[in-house]
């Protein structure tokens, strides 16, 4: 009876251990997915940040574009009205001259009638060419005009590339980008819940396929779930102690579970000069014959103990 109530009590502090170094285990897990999902969540803002660069770098492109076609446009205008002026201003010129030629032969009298006529057909040219300079001067004064407009227009571009980017700032602060964010803490919640529950499966799992060494071996002897096997495997199915080992490696194979072990030097052959050598064994955490054997001896004392205390009962 000490002896189980010692085996219970050693059964008690282990599960106490493994019941820690879980809890230790879990919050790492835990820490490393936190972690994971941080970075993916600055990655994905920092993804957004680098496409709303690039559409901020296309539109302020376009922008230029425009601004710049428009003003080569005006230019382009401008000079052609200019040398329109410029050739109006010629002609009306040249022929003030004539006109002033033909005034002082006027006044000497020399053909007078003839010059007359001439006279006024050169001033109704004169007339004309004046409305033509008239004319080509409003072009003149529409092609400032808009030289003017387009100036206007490349300023308005440049206010309105500086209001987009304040804008999209403020959005970026305000509006989208925290809707966005909102919307990726919301993935990030769904995401440690689901998380959450795919750890607790692996581990559940993991523990059947990979159990723990402390589950066969602790505190140097084997666990009270590995002898307890072998003996109802030595009682009820009548398996001899000899046998008990070649069960855990038959039905590990068949569930595909990893028997807990480890490596250990063992002495190897002879080399040719004569000095032994040592290589890596590797050892599984299942008892052997002699303990098995131990086990049902200790297990059949147990026994008579526990009958002993029914029938004093």
């Amino acid at each position: 009876a000490a002896a189980v109530q010692q085996a219970v009590a050693a059964e008690r502090e282990r599960a106490e251990k493994v019941a820690d170094e879980l809890r230790a285990k879990q919050e790492a897990a835990r820490e490393r997915e936190v972690a994971k999902v941080r970075r993916e969540a600055a990655a994905a803002a920092r993804a957004a940040e680098i496409d709303h660069e690039l559409r901020l770098g296309r539109h302020r492109k376009e922008i230029k574009a425009y601004a710049d076609s428009m003003v080569d446009e005006e230019r382009r205008r401008a000079s052609e009205a200019e040398a329109r002026a410029d050739e109006a201003c010629e002609a009306a010129a040249a022929l003030q001259g004539a006109i002033a030629a033909l005034e002082d032969q006027l006044l000497r009298g020399s053909r007078v009638g003839g010059l007359l006529d001439k006279v006024k057909t050169l001033q109704a040219t004169v007339t004309k060419l004046g409305e033509r300079k008239k004319a080509n001067q409003r072009k003149v004064c529409e092609a400032n005009l808009d030289r003017r407009r387009a100036e206007q227009a490349g300023e308005k571009a440049r206010r309105f590339e500086e209001a987009f980017k304040k804008s999209a700032v403020r959005a970026e602060s305000s509006g989208s980008a925290w809707d966005y964010v909102d919307s990726l803490e919301r993935e990030l919640a769904e995401t440690k819940a689901l998380l959450k529950i795919q750890t607790v499966l692996r581990r559940k799992y993991q523990a059947i396929a990979e159990p723990d060494l402390d589950y066969f071996f602790h505190g140097g002897a084997y666990s009270l779930e590995h002898d307890m096997a072998g003996v109802e495997a030595m009682t009820s199915c009548q398996v001899s102690a000899g046998q008990v080992p070649k069960l855990y490696f038959i039905f590990a194979r068949l569930f595909r579970i990893k028997l807990p072990s480890h490596s250990r030097k063992v002495p190897g052959p002879r080399a040719a000069n004569g000095t032994r050598t040592s290589v890596l064994q590797r050892r599984y955490r299942v008892g052997g014959v002699t303990h098995w054997k131990e086990t049902l001896a200790i297990a059949g004392e147990a026994h008579k103990v526990q009958l002993g205390e029914w029938l004093l009962r």
